[in-house]
């Protein structure tokens, strides 16, 4: 016991491992830091909204830097816990799972992509997780994501009047800004909302006299504008849920301040949208910022209105009625809505439009989509079809012909990628994320600013969460940095509630923690890794912009030198093999060019066109048997494409004739025959398909077209069928770009006939047309024509 007690006296040197350390006291690498993921995500919106590779490859450069000076921080306070928090694991199982679904991946490139996506995300929530740990780092994050939001609602303004050019920032009478996707815009801009009513909220608890719930009120107008101005039916419906359920959580004396102010708020926006949208669509620039500038005006009378109902104390006079005003003005909302719904639906003149969209939105923009990807998803439970597997593979299993390279549902393609195991794991982020702000909200009583925070923090998620269950919001890594900054959030505010106690503890204990060397090396080597692929793939990317212009100039040898650097950065893309290929073929190289042609397909096996370029240079290295079986599995990778089979058709009667010229009129009798029957397997899918589907259609149908129908008259003149060969060659001379080629095979054709003086008449016609078009004729008259 006296050797205890001597010991209480001594000066105490230990250092007690702690979670989180004061603003105050934090290092100021923390600081860097912090700005750092403060820039990751003010400037990651304009960026096309994070949706393509090669910007997220040099966020990804960024949240690594973030991440290492965080750790830094950790190391030098003793820190050496990597993982705090069950979110930590959760969202660290994200990147791992997408990294081992890579190996059964059916696009190696796409899946290299999502695995760095996915690592961008786990090293931005597990820094926001470290530096977003109190109340004033918290606001002043939010402050710079609401600024971000700020800047996109207006250039999103700008760029409808013609201020700004943003590609695709305005189309069809909807706002889609820098995000080039209103409905992932309206979801960003949704989640911003909200935290833009905490902000004024905040603002308004600090001074009475302040200007600054002014400026959050013209803020929540501009966002609230433009998030309008998308004109995004399920972000509209999520919002319908969401708002409700953020005005019943934050502390009962605000919830009629929240409902005004957002009243005061919403129908401004609601009146200059509509004016904004009208005065664009009559391209009356002038006057559509006009009645932004109206709505902005009224939002701040509806701010001192609001200033005078609080000074006149009139909040606390009608403190007991707060719960009939409430419900009222809850029930009022509900009953606003569902007169609208009413109306809509019992209105002749809107029944029938809005069943079409109905129908639409449901068989075709969703529920088709999630279905094709349940079926996918059932085809490769325990593996999935790796990143991109959705955008690679989905038109193998269709049942009718449409277009989306996303499924409209993060959670189904999330599935389709990965399998049950990622859709599993997301199940189990979301639902810890919700007990973990159900425990906080819970224990925040008496801290009502705090509970606020939690509060605002979960809904704002919850909205992006939800609204990614019916679209592809998610795919745009500008949104997905903010969803998961605010589980950061909610992991940093968990983080911190026991921390006081746990570092108590760890300094009672009076234990020395010495620095984790080892660790910090282990980390400082990963993060290098992570920012060389970082910075590969960026350069990957750029020099294959550089190939591109060079052979566009026809600089060959510069070309291919970039290409092989490209392909030598990012070894797993097979877009620079393809490229590679075409080069190799144009110069004749076609064993190089075989190589590459086999190494895209390897990479990236349910593409058709990698198997159109393989059949092509097999074709050129007169394998005529290679080239046909490629061409047919483009097609049974895509069967409902009509491409593919113009392809086919092409690839068999260009390798029927290539026999003939070699003499192997049984080879060429087979390859004929298997051109013209492609027209019949078409016309046997299309039979199959209900007539629903048949309307749902998007892209061409499965009927011969002009393209096609020239290979067939060829192919039908090679066989003797001169009548089936004149009738095919007059549809495709109806095509200007086909018709100097197909006027050469219909005097082919009319003078097998006997008809000479049309046939020479049809020749000189082809030769005006085309001049070089004699040594094609001259080469076609030389083959045998094979009998019935």
């Amino acid at each position: 016991m006296a050797k205890r007690k001597s010991k209480r006296k001594t000066k105490d040197t230990t250092a007690p491992a702690r979670t989180t350390t004061p603003a105050a006291s934090r290092p100021l690498i923390w600081e860097i830091a912090f700005w750092g993921l403060a820039a990751l995500l003010f400037f990651s919106p304009y960026f096309r909204g994070l949706f393509f590779p090669s910007e997220q490859y040099k966020f990804l450069v960024l949240a690594a830097v973030v991440f290492w000076l965080v750790w830094l921080g950790k190391w030098a306070l003793r820190q050496n816990k990597f993982f705090e928090h069950p979110l930590d694991y959760l969202v660290f199982g994200l990147p791992v799972v997408y990294l081992y679904s890579a190996f059964f991946a059916v696009n190696t490139g796409d899946a290299v992509n999502e695995v760095i996506k996915y690592t961008l995300y786990f090293l931005a929530f597990w820094s926001a997780a470290r530096l977003l740990t109190g109340r004033k780092d918290i606001n002043t994050m939010f402050k710079v994501i609401y600024g971000a939001a700020i800047v996109v609602s207006l250039a999103g303004l700008a760029t409808a009047t013609g201020i700004v050019y943003i590609k695709d920032g305005f189309l069809n009478g909807r706002i889609y800004s820098s995000f080039q996707y209103p409905n992932a815009l309206a979801s960003y801009l949704m989640a911003v909302f909200f935290i833009g009513l905490y902000l004024w909220q905040d603002a308004v608890i600090k001074g009475k006299k302040s200007f600054y719930p002014y400026l959050y009120a013209a803020g929540n107008f501009i966002i609230f504008t433009v998030f309008l101005g998308t004109q995004s039916n399920g972000g509209t419906l999520v919002f319908l849920l969401m708002l409700p359920l953020f005005i019943t959580g934050v502390a009962k004396e605000w919830r009629i301040p929240h409902i005004w102010h957002f009243v005061l708020v919403a129908l401004p926006s609601a009146l200059a949208i509509n004016r904004f949208l009208a005065a664009v669509a009559a391209e009356k620039f002038n006057a559509a910022w006009g009645w932004v500038f109206i709505g902005l005006l009224l939002a701040a009378a509806g701010q001192a209105l609001f200033d005078l109902w609080d000074r006149r104390g009139l909040s606390a006079k009608l403190g007991g009625y707060r719960r009939i005003i409430t419900w009222g003005s809850f029930g009022a909302f509900g009953a606003t809505i569902l007169g609208a719904l009413v109306y809509a639906f019992t209105n002749p003149a809107l029944q029938g439009k809005i069943q079409g969209l109905v129908k639409m939105r449901s068989a075709v923009t969703r529920l088709d989509f999630i279905g094709d990807a349940l079926e996918m998803m059932t085809a490769r439970p325990l593996t999935g079809w790796g990143g991109g597997g959705w955008q690679e593979a989905y038109q193998a299993f269709l049942n009718y012909n449409f277009i989306s390279r996303q499924v409209h549902s993060h959670y189904a393609q999330v599935g389709v990628e990965t399998g049950i195991i990622g859709v599993a794991l997301f199940a189990v982020i979301w639902a810890v994320f919700l007990w973990t702000g159900h425990k906080l909200y819970h224990g925040s009583k008496g801290q009502p600013e705090r509970r606020t925070l939690v509060w605002v923090t979960t809904v704002a998620a919850l909205g992006i969460g939800l609204h990614a269950a019916i679209d592809f919001d998610l795919s745009l890594s500008a949104l997905t940095l903010v969803l998961f900054t605010l589980m950061g959030v909610m992991a940093g505010l968990a983080r911190q509630a026991g921390a006081a106690a746990e570092a108590g503890a760890a300094h009672s204990r009076g234990k020395y923690v010495p620095p984790d060397n080892l660790r910090l090396v282990a980390v400082s080597a990963v993060t290098v890794l992570i920012i060389a692929a970082g910075v590969c793939f960026s350069l990957a990317s750029s020099y294959a912009v550089q190939g591109a212009a060079r052979f566009n100039k026809g600089d060959f040898k510069g070309g291919l030198e970039l290409l092989h650097k490209a392909q030598t950065c990012n070894p797993f893309k097979a877009d620079y093999h393809t490229a590679l290929a075409q080069a190799y073929k144009a110069r004749g190289e076609l064993d190089k060019a075989l190589e590459q042609a086999e190494l895209a397909v390897s990479k990236s096996k349910y593409d058709p066109a990698r198997y159109q370029m393989l059949a092509t240079v097999y074709y050129a290295k007169e394998d005529y048997e290679a080239s046909v079986q490629n061409a047919e599995k483009a097609v049974s990778v895509a069967p409902l494409k009509r491409q593919v089979y113009e392809f086919l058709t092409e690839a068999c009667f260009l390798a029927g004739q290539g026999a003939l010229e070699k003499g192997e009129k049984d080879a060429a009798r087979g390859y004929l025959e298997k051109a013209l029957n492609v027209p019949e397997r078409m016309q046997q899918i299309m039979a199959g398909l209900s007539e629903d589907e048949k309307k749902l259609w998007q892209n061409p149908k499965l009927v011969p077209s002009r393209k096609m129908q020239l290979h067939l008259g060829a192919s039908h003149y090679l066989m003797g069928n001169f009548d089936a060969a004149v009738e095919n060659m007059e549809n495709a001379a109806k095509d200007k770009d086909l018709k100097p080629e197909a006027l050469m095979w219909l005097s082919l054709a009319r003078e097998q006939q006997g008809k000479t003086q049309e046939a020479e008449k049809l020749l000189n016609e082809a030769k005006k047309l085309n001049p070089n078009i004699t040594a094609k004729y001259d080469q076609a008259k030389q083959l045998p024509v094979l009998s019935q």
